[in-house]
C-alpha cells in the first residue's frame, strides 16, 4: 500500500457518522455484498461496537478459513453487527482519494492518468487486485509510490528480520548483523523503476517486457 500522505486526517472527518470506513473493492458480486469495502487497508474508530465487531471476527477466525477470504467473512460479520448493534460502516466509492487496484488495473485509464499527470494526489492507494507481493510492490514502484528502501525488504530464503518499534535487525547468511532504523528504510523521494511495459506507470516504460503478452503497451 502507497501513502503518499498521512491518511489519519482524511478518514477522521468522518468518524462522528461512521465506525468503519473502507475503500471501494470494486467488485459487485454477491460475495462481497452490501459493502463491498476493500480489507486490505481501512479505517476503524475505536468504540464499544467496534471492539465486539473485532472480537467477534477473532472468536470466529474459523469462518476466515472456511471463505477464504477475510474480505468476505469481515463484510459478513458487519453486515450482522449492523443490524443487530448499530454498527455504521461506509465504503467511499469511486472516491478519487482511496484507489485501489481496482482503478489501477481498470481498462479505462482516466483516473489513473490523471494521477500521472499530477492532477490527482491519492491520500493512500492499496494495490489490491494483484496476484502477488512482488508485482504489488513492481506496480507501486512504476507509480513512483513505494518509498521503503532495497535493502530493508525482507529476502525470503536469504536473511531474517527481527523488528521492533524503532529499528530492524537484519541477520544475512554470514550472520553479521545490520542495524536499520526507519531512517534508513523509509525514503522521502520515491523510489521508481520500470517493470512492465503494459501497466501504468510515470515514466515511459516502452523497452520493458509485457505482463500481460496480448495487452496494449501503457506508452504509445
Amino acid at each position: 500500500t502507497g501513502v503518499p500522505k498521512d491518511p489519519l486526517p482524511y478518514f477522521q472527518q468522518y468518524t462522528d457518522r461512521f465506525d468503519m470506513i473502507f475503500q471501494d473493492d470494486g467488485a459487485r458480486g454477491i460475495r462481497f455484498k452490501p459493502y463491498s469495502g476493500n480489507s486490505g487497508v481501512y479505517y476503524v474508530r475505536s468504540n464499544e461496537r467496534t471492539r465486539y465487531l473485532m472480537s467477534s471476527l477473532v472468536h470466529m477466525a474459523d469462518f476466515i478459513l472456511k471463505t477464504g477470504s477475510h474480505q468476505q467473512a469481515i463484510i459478513v460479520l458487519m453486515s450482522h453487527h449492523a443490524s443487530l448493534h448499530g454498527l455504521r460502516v461506509k465504503t467511499l466509492s469511486s472516491d478519487p482519494q482511496l484507489p485501489a487496484g481496482f482503478q489501477y488495473h481498470n481498462k479505462d485509464r482516466t483516473y489513473i492518468r490523471q494521477v500521472i499527470d499530477g492532477n490527482v494526489t491519492p491520500t493512500l492507494f492499496h494495490m489490491s487486485w494483484t496476484n502477488n507481493k512482488g508485482d504489488k510492490v513492481k506496480f507501486m514502484e512504476q507509480m513512483g509510490l513505494w518509498h521503503v528502501a532495497d535493502k530493508c525488504r525482507e529476502q525470503s530464503g536469504s536473511r531474517h528480520n527481527q523488528t521492533t518499534s524503532n529499528s530492524t535487525t537484519t541477520t544475512n547468511n554470514n550472520n553479521n548483523n545490520m542495524k536499520l532504523t526507519r531512517k534508513d528504510c523509509c525514503v522521502e523521494e520515491p523510489i521508481v523503476k520500470c517493470h512492465y511495459s503494459d501497466t501504468p506507470s510515470v515514466i515511459p516504460c516502452r523497452d520493458s517486457p509485457k505482463i500481460h503478452p496480448k495487452a496494449k503497451p501503457f506508452w504509445e
